[in-house]
């Protein structure tokens, strides 16, 4: 025989299952939303890390740029 699945909801347990099928659905919408925000949140983090990589390989190349201008300057 399957366990029951228990939700704490403002600190009292439920048993999922017992619950009226429209709360179940909401809890299970929720979960997901939840879910999806971490991996929303993951991939900000890889964004910010891609976006400070490619700004340093942007001022990496100018100051080769700038460097080797003001050199054939002199």
């Amino acid at each position: 025989m399957a366990e029951n699945t228990t939700v704490k909801i403002d600190g009292k347990d439920y048993e999922l299952e017992t619950l009226p099928i429209d709360i179940q659905n909401a809890i299970i919408a929720r979960s997901e939303i939840q879910k999806s925000k971490v991996r929303h949140d993951v991939e900000l983090e890889k964004i910010a890390v891609l976006t400070d990589y490619y700004n340093k390989k942007i001022k990496d190349g100018l100051e080769k740029i700038d460097g080797s201008k003001s050199e054939s300057s002199d």
